[in-house]
């Protein structure tokens, strides 16, 4: 049964909300502990009209008429460093995000009052209809080149139906390549740290 993000401002997918909010806060721990990120990017996605929930909606054409987003950049260096307080940090950003999604259903669906969308001041509109243009152009290009080799080589055919295939079964058996990436990183985090204890 698919879930009415409405009726749920956060969507917890694949895992409970909570079991998110703390595996958030220790990704970001782990990974901010290093020198390999800068800040975390709090993004919240909303859809004014209608909602796909899966891919079937997709599939059947159910394309969101218009997608809303609200960034929020958060320097590593302003985040609490002890996992306690990066734990309620991370849970007051959820209720935040929570919030501002209840706001913009229940009210004009816009995330900024003026209901115009922001446009950082590094971007001006023309560079963003560039991109635009540039994106849909090299996706388009992209998507026709691998059906032409599909069509015209074997083994095109046989490398897409085994990525397909490796695809489905991470997909069930493990939960998604982002849940295998990030137990990769644990891996190597704490055999790393137990390479130290050891030294």
């Amino acid at each position: 049964m698919a879930l009415d993000v409405r009726k749920l401002p956060v969507l917890p997918c694949r895992q409970t909300g909570e079991q998110i909010r703390r595996t958030t806060a220790q990704d970001i721990g782990s990974v901010g502990g290093g020198n390999n990120l800068d800040a975390i990017h709090d993004i919240t996605v909303a859809y004014p009209h209608n909602i796909p929930q899966t891919e079937k909606h997709i599939l059947m054409g159910n394309f969101p008429k218009e997608i809303h987003f609200h960034v929020r950049r958060y320097p590593v260096s302003s985040l609490p460093t002890s996992k306690e307080d990066l734990q309620l940090w991370c849970q007051e950003r959820w209720k935040e995000k929570e919030e501002r999604l209840r706001n913009f259903y229940e009210g004009e669906r816009y995330f900024d009052v003026t209901r115009r969308s922001r446009i950082p001041p590094c971007k001006s509109e023309l560079r963003v209809h560039l991109i635009k243009f540039a994106s849909l152009l090299y996706w388009t290009t992209l998507i026709v080149v691998c059906f032409y080799l599909i069509y015209l080589y074997s083994i095109v055919r046989w490398y897409t139906l085994i990525m397909i295939v490796i695809f489905v079964l991470q997909e069930k058996y493990f939960g998604g390549l982002e849940l295998i990436e990030l137990s990769c990183h644990r891996y190597h985090t704490n055999r790393q740290a137990t390479a130290g204890k050891v030294n």
